[in-house]
């Protein structure tokens, strides 16, 4: 593995605009994820639960707030081989409370194993900044279903100065290489 790279941090990423189903517990109160089978392709098909941190960012930091949980990856219809449906079982949090129709979410596998699950409000400059970090572009109705990338070659970016302020804004902690820096001198 290249040093200095999205992929130091990240196997997978997703995006997707949620819905009202997802949203409004006046709607469902299903607490899933829907349109996920592209995830195969980085979590497997077998049953699996993650811990996760979930994340909002509003358009103010004060919105920011933060919250540990899990999710639970599994194939709806187990017993329709010949129909599988993918979903993420998620629990309420205050993250998922704060969540409205519209809202772009990111979910990313860690190299650990773990989840990061990232609310953004709508057409914010944190949706719009990770959209660029992680290679999407937001045109019409792509995000209806999660739109699902590995972490490797064009979606591997190197960790420069603007990646490494939004990493660092989402609370993941990149490791300093000074010989890079040193390199440049």
């Amino acid at each position: 593995m290249k040093k200095g790279y999205l992929s130091d941090y990240f196997v997978g990423i997703s995006a997707k605009r949620l819905s009202k189903v997802e949203t409004d517990p006046g709607t469902s109160n299903q607490h899933e994820f829907n349109g996920v089978t592209d995830f195969k392709k980085i979590l497997g098909a077998e049953k699996r639960t993650f811990s996760a941190l979930f994340i909002y960012f509003g358009e103010n930091e004060e919105e920011t707030i933060s919250q540990e949980g899990f999710l639970t990856w599994y194939d709806a219809r187990e017993n329709h081989p010949t129909r599988s449906e993918y979903r993420f079982y998620f629990p309420a949090t205050s993250v998922t409370d704060k969540a409205e129709t519209d809202d772009m979410v990111f979910i990313a596998r860690r190299p650990d194993d773990g989840i990061i699950v990232i609310v953004t409000q709508a057409n914010s400059t944190v949706e719009n900044q990770l959209l660029w970090l992680f290679g999407f572009k937001d045109e019409g109705d792509l995000f209806s279903n999660f739109s699902v990338k590995s972490i490797e070659g064009q979606a591997n970016k190197t960790i420069e100065f603007v990646a490494g302020f939004i990493l660092d804004h989402i609370g993941i902690e990149i490791a300093d290489d000074y010989e890079k820096y040193l390199d440049i001198l």
